[in-house]
């Protein structure tokens, strides 16, 4: 029977950092399959994913599998079951993707005894900020709530989400091979199963109105300088209202820039591999009329899709 896991965990957590770090400790198994859900349609968090033999990686884009796309997991989940009979499938939803949406999704499944789930692990990161929290708190509690272990990202302190309550099991050790085998491995297998999840599944108050989804394609090129300075302006323009901005941007001399930002920090890193330009960026309360001008402005003409 194929084991599902699922890493929640709100924007800029640490999801795609841990799943990266499962599979390059070989964790994953011979045959797994890996579902990135990116809110966008440019595809980033597949292109960062560390390349393991026996791994396939697919992409369900441009929304959540929560909601607007549950429809696309289930067809695709049925469909690769069948074709490529995975041993394991691993799903990185959406930060903003409430975790009673897709374990609803996946009920069918396990009551047709086609897979079993393991975790579902929610990572948690350092918090923003006591508003960031209270702002998008219905998220983050469905996350935690429907958790069955709940990963503390490095360097974060616990009691920044105890106003959450107290649940699954925490995992708050240092990510290394012998901590996530030798301690971890067993609280995501020995878990809670499915039946249980599904019970005492919680539905929190995800107040996601407001949400909205941009992609932008710039077609010139940038230094880091430049690259630098349109987050630094982008922070000063929106502050909290943009959550999250990920993706790539075209680098003078040759290459690509991937691109990072939450309202934490930021990070600019080189990207040697073949993928299109393209920038997601998730906000709260940002028109789209408002995009546009700071864009344009800033990196002169180009694609924006809503």
């Amino acid at each position: 029977m194929t084991e599902v896991m699922i890493v929640s965990g709100f924007l800029g957590a640490g999801k795609t950092t841990f799943i990266n770090r499962f599979l390059e400790y070989g964790l994953a198994g011979p045959r797994c399959l890996l579902l990135e859900n990116d809110f966008g349609d440019t595809g980033v968090d597949a292109a960062l994913m560390e390349r393991t033999e026996g791994l396939v990686i697919s992409e369900i884009n441009s929304g959540c599998v929560c909601c607007s796309l549950a429809g696309n997991l289930q067809t695709y989940i049925r469909e690769a079951l069948k074709e490529l009979e995975p041993e394991r499938i691993i799903l990185e939803p959406s930060g903003v993707a409430g975790l009673s949406g897709i374990l609803r999704s996946l009920k069918p499944f396990v009551q047709e005894g086609m897979i079993r789930l393991e975790g579902p692990v929610t990572v948690l990161g350092p918090p923003r900020t006591r508003a960031y929290l209270s702002r998008f708190g219905g998220i983050l509690r469905d996350q935690m709530e429907n958790a069955g272990v709940l990963v503390l990202r490095p360097g974060t302190d616990p009691a920044a989400y105890s106003i959450y309550g107290q649940g699954a099991p925490v995992f708050s050790l240092d990510w290394t091979r012998e901590n996530f085998e030798h301690m971890l491995l067993p609280l995501i297998r020995g878990g809670q199963g499915m039946a249980e999840i599904i019970s005492e599944m919680t539905v929190g108050d995800i107040k996601t109105a407001g949400l909205a989804y941009y992609t932008l394609c710039p077609d010139r090129t940038y230094t880091a300088k430049e690259a630098e300075e349109i987050l630094y302006r982008l922070r000063r323009a929106f502050g909290l209202k943009l959550l999250r901005l990920k993706g790539f941007l075209s680098r003078t001399g040759g290459g690509l820039w991937h691109v990072e930002y939450t309202v934490s920090g930021q990070e600019i890193l080189e990207f040697e591999g073949s993928r299109n330009a393209g920038i997601n960026i998730i906000g709260r309360g940002i028109q789209r009329e408002q995009i546009e001008r700071f864009f344009y402005r800033e990196m002169g003409p180009m694609r924006i899709r809503v």
